[in-house]
């Protein structure tokens, strides 16, 4: 994980293959009730930006591990204000 973030109390998500990552940025948002300031930022791989439009498909394709997990982390980011 990055610095400057809150630990989710749930660490595995399971995501159909038609959800994109601005679905997980909503789900983690919420865990973890984030103010309206802060911005989300969600990494794979823990250096790869992805586009929210990004399908959770198209992420396994290109970046599952052997065992066919999706590893992600992500940052907390004071912003507008």
């Amino acid at each position: 994980m990055h610095t400057h973030a809150q630990d989710l109390s749930k660490k595995r998500f399971l995501c159909p293959p038609t959800s994109t990552i601005g679905h997980l940025v909503n789900k983690i948002r919420n865990k973890l009730v984030l103010s309206p300031n802060t911005a989300l930022f969600v990494y794979v791989q823990e250096r790869h930006l992805v586009s929210t439009s990004a399908t959770m498909r198209d992420l396994h394709r290109r970046y599952a591990s052997r065992d066919g997990v999706v590893e992600f982390s992500y940052s907390e980011v004071e912003v507008y204000g």
